[in-house]
């Protein structure tokens, strides 16, 4: 049986969904005031695919 993408990221930190550690924490420190402020934000950026290549993707969070 294949593995899916969600099976893989099961127990992982999302900082793996991140191409490197300061993405991470830019990415955190705007969107946490505000997901507490609408509860939800929507966002284009660059993630790492399985292969390390990025790509462009459309990225919604909900508080």
């Amino acid at each position: 049986m294949s593995r899916t993408i969600s099976d893989a990221l099961v127990g992982q930190s999302v900082r793996i969904l991140y191409p490197n550690q300061v993405a991470f924490e830019r990415f955190g420190a705007r969107v946490i005031p505000a997901l507490k402020k609408f509860g939800r934000i929507t966002e284009l950026r660059a993630m790492p695919r399985a292969d390390g290549e990025l790509f462009w993707g459309e990225c919604e969070g909900r508080q």
